[in-house]
């Protein structure tokens, strides 16, 4: 059952729907396994996340072990996922910028040019959403957090890694923080964009 309500632990629960998921072994290409079924069972997963890491051969990985590589008309699919994800992130930066009466503006012309004019290519996905935790006042390239406030906080499970040239994004149970005093009724709306687009990626609530 979708939840409608927020609670502090409402942003890791999507983390944990990821967790505890069945994925097709093949995301694109459904095709029964030994025992008939579609997805392998949650015992056969090797690690914790997903991850999408943009390079010359774009690849799609859904936990350890299971690649996609996405080629052709697959790299639709990455297309699609990248174009969903920046949507929810204008949505995060508009709420927490509506918040604190400041206009929806990126100080980089650049940026705005890119989340303004789409498709969003794969590749710019990251360079966007290290971007956008800039504008709230984090840093994560390296994996570490320089927060501007030390207010009331609410945990949205995310994880920026890897270098400018290799970025990928992650979605694990202790990740990145973004901080601030943000009202309830913003992130519950953050959050049915957060869920809805876990529903894009195979990850709903069981």
């Amino acid at each position: 059952v979708q939840p409608t309500e927020f609670t502090p632990s409402a942003f890791v629960s999507i983390a944990k729907n990821f967790r505890n998921a069945s994925y097709p072994v093949d995301p694109l290409d459904n095709s029964p396994l030994s025992d008939g079924s579609l997805s392998t069972p949650n015992s056969a997963l090797a690690k914790n996340y997903l991850l999408i890491t943009p390079s010359s051969n774009i690849k799609l990985r859904v936990y350890k072990k299971m690649v996609v590589d996405c080629e052709g008309d697959r790299l639709d699919t990455v297309y699609a996922w990248c174009n969903a994800f920046k949507e929810c992130l204008r949505d995060i930066l508009k709420v927490v910028r509506d918040f604190r009466g400041a206009k929806l503006e990126f100080s980089q012309p650049r940026i705005n040019n890119l989340i303004a004019n789409g498709p969003l290519h794969p590749c710019n996905v990251f360079k966007l959403y290290n971007v956008i935790l800039s504008e709230l006042g984090l840093f994560t390239l390296n994996g570490r957090d320089r927060p501007t406030e030390k207010s009331s906080m609410i945990c949205l499970n995310h994880r920026i890694a890897g270098t400018t040239h290799s970025p990928s994004f992650t979605i694990t149970d202790s990740s990145v923080r973004i901080m601030g005093c943000i009202d309830p009724d913003y992130l519950n709306s953050i959050y049915r964009q957060l869920y809805a687009l876990s529903e894009k990626v195979g990850a709903c609530a069981p």
